[in-house]
């Protein structure tokens, strides 16, 4: 089944180290403490959101009670060599004949996204690779970042009224954001893993401010639409979609908030059944959300 979405390059630099971690340290030493693997809030802890504003687009809570160490966070999915944290892939080459080992990592990839909007870069949906000295010039504060309940988004429906949808890793992940890909469907679809922010500072010649910033951001899952499969309004059915192969690189992904249309309903195809093939182990972080151990094979988009 084909997939449509743009894909990342795949000459990316090797991702950097933590800033003052050797590698053989973090290697050496058994999996440090953290407060919670989950990449989400659990219903009965408190992250506060206020009423949000019909004039903003998003909106998430400014609470920091859920923080984390995100350079312990990850090492611990690492260790259970979870796809959704780090996906190793081979590519080949003709000439000279040999076989060169890529890595894809959530912290470069974040410091990737985090740098792209900072330096007022827009989104069109290909993944932006920096160098590790770019990389290096983004400084997460204190190595935190913080957990969040909901994201509200404001939007107006097809009758032309101001509604709101409230995403929810546990209960109400998937979204919809316009495609940049040159075909007649006009949305892509994701799955909500965690809703995060972290405060940064941008060092180096390409900084326009030595101030803290905060920056929001999803973490997410794609899906890509299944073009074998006769759908919409004139073959009077819906779209199918599917989950993206874990193993290639894109599958998981940071989305600024701001480029949320809305939620979307996604509906299983119970006939299709489930499968694990798509991630591994069955109990990854992407799925811990939902506390599932498998993925459904396709889902219809509700419309």
């Amino acid at each position: 089944m084909e997939r449509v979405r743009k894909r990342p390059r795949t000459d990316t630099a090797a991702p950097s180290d933590p800033p003052n971690t050797p590698p053989q340290a973090q290697s050496a030493h058994p999996t440090p403490e953290i407060q919670s693997p989950l990449p989400s809030v659990p219903f009965e802890e408190s992250d506060a959101l206020p009423t949000t504003s019909p004039d903003v687009h998003h909106h998430i809570s400014n609470s920091v009670r859920q923080r984390e160490n995100i350079y312990k966070w990850v090492h611990h999915h690492e260790e259970q060599d979870d796809q959704a944290i780090n996906v190793l892939y081979f590519k080949f080459y003709a000439v000279p004949m040999m076989l060169k080992r890529n890595t894809q990592d959530f912290i470069p990839n974040l410091k990737d996204h985090i740098l792209a909007r900072i330096l007022g870069r827009a989104y069109d949906g290909d993944e932006v690779s920096f160098s590790d000295d770019e990389r290096d010039s983004i400084q997460i504060c204190d190595n935190y970042f913080y957990r969040h309940k909901v994201l509200r988004v404001n939007y107006t429906s097809y009758d032309l009224r101001r509604c709101q949808d409230s995403i929810n890793p546990r209960t109400h992940p998937d979204i919809m954001l316009l495609s940049h890909d040159d075909e007649p469907h006009p949305y892509w679809y994701a799955r909500v893993i965690g809703i995060f922010h972290v405060n940064v500072f941008h060092k180096g010649p390409n900084s326009t401010s030595p101030d803290k910033k905060r920056v929001d951001f999803l973490w997410i899952r794609w899906f890509g639409r299944d073009l074998n499969y006769r759908a919409g309004w004139k073959a009077r059915r819906l779209h199918r979609v599917g989950f993206l192969d874990a193993e290639r690189p894109g599958a998981f992904g940071f989305l600024d908030p701001a480029v949320v249309i809305r939620g979307v309903h996604m509906i299983p195809s119970y006939a299709h059944g489930t499968t694990e093939e798509y991630l591994s182990p069955p109990r990854s972080v992407a799925r811990l959300p939902l506390d599932e151990v498998s993925d459904w094979q396709y889902y219809y988009v509700g419309m």
